[in-house]
């Protein structure tokens, strides 16, 4: 009973003294880089570190104290959610203390069967960033935002926030090392961002020479052995047919804008029957 009394009243005096502490990063802050040594579950990382920088992925992170029942009860827990998002850009970390008590962090590890890296806080580096009671859960999103922090371990609420962040992670579809939003060629690698007609679209993924044959009206895109070219009834009916079917994917229609005002209709059909009939021919 008096072990138990002790406990509690320590638990009592930790949390009174991170209340008073603000000084902890708080909702809706973003987050700096920080780091911690892993000393459990590494995967050949002595150190883990965060990178605001480049990090473009969810974390997770649940700061815990060895003697606290609430922290064994959700140690299973978190394993449930790694697997859950092992397949997506979710990195779930936990920072553990009081090391020995009962538990090394090794057995820790073991004791509650976890695949996710553990990392060292005896010191209190990480609980003295983001503050709270133990235990402490955050998440940050895919823009170093942090979007929950809260003592406890409401994992149903855990769970949807991390499900809502996942919004925020802009991914590498083709995997050249080019984020999808900066990327001129989503599909297909193109990691020297090559795009020699400059019409924003990557030279590997552009079926369209906007710098020798779709110019000027040549929207049927004909063209002879000395890249020569004429605007004649084909160009027209080709408009005409893009109009028709809004066919915004073929070449055609990246130069279909014959009078310059933002949109393709009508008006450029008319516009290109002028340019045929006043002759302007290459």
């Amino acid at each position: 009973m008096f072990i138990m009394r002790k406990t509690f009243f320590t638990y009592i005096l930790f949390l009174t003294v991170n209340i008073i502490n603000a000084d902890y990063y708080q909702l809706g802050d973003f987050v700096e880089n920080f780091g911690a040594q892993v000393c459990a579950n590494s995967n050949g990382d002595e150190i883990w570190e965060y990178n605001s920088q480049g990090n473009n992925k969810v974390i997770f992170l649940s700061i815990f104290a060895t003697w606290w029942g609430g922290c064994q009860a959700e140690a299973p827990q978190l394993e449930a959610i790694q697997q859950q998002f092992l397949n997506d850009n979710v990195i779930l970390l936990t920072a553990g203390k009081s090391w020995g008590q009962p538990y090394t962090c090794q057995q820790w590890a073991t004791n509650f069967g976890l695949s996710i890296p553990i990392l060292d806080d005896e010191s209190d580096s990480l609980a003295s960033i983001f503050g709270g009671s133990i235990p402490h859960n955050v998440v940050i999103d895919g823009n170093g935002q942090i979007v929950y922090t809260a003592p406890g371990h409401n994992i149903s609420a855990i769970i949807d926030v991390i499900e809502e962040s996942l919004g925020t992670i802009v991914y590498d579809t083709d995997n050249d090392g080019i984020l999808d939003n900066i990327d001129n060629c989503i599909d297909i690698p193109n990691p020297l961002q090559n795009d020699s007609d400059f019409d924003d679209i990557g030279d590997e993924c552009d079926n369209c020479d906007n710098l020798n044959v779709f110019i000027n009206g040549n929207i049927y895109g004909e063209i002879d052995n000395q890249n020569n070219y004429s605007i004649d009834i084909f160009d027209l009916l080709s408009l005409l047919d893009i109009i028709i079917s809004n066919d915004t994917n073929s070449c055609g229609y990246q130069i279909g804008d014959i009078t310059g005002d933002g949109q393709i209709n009508i008006l450029d059909a008319i516009a290109l029957i002028q340019f045929i009939m006043a002759g302007e021919n290459r």
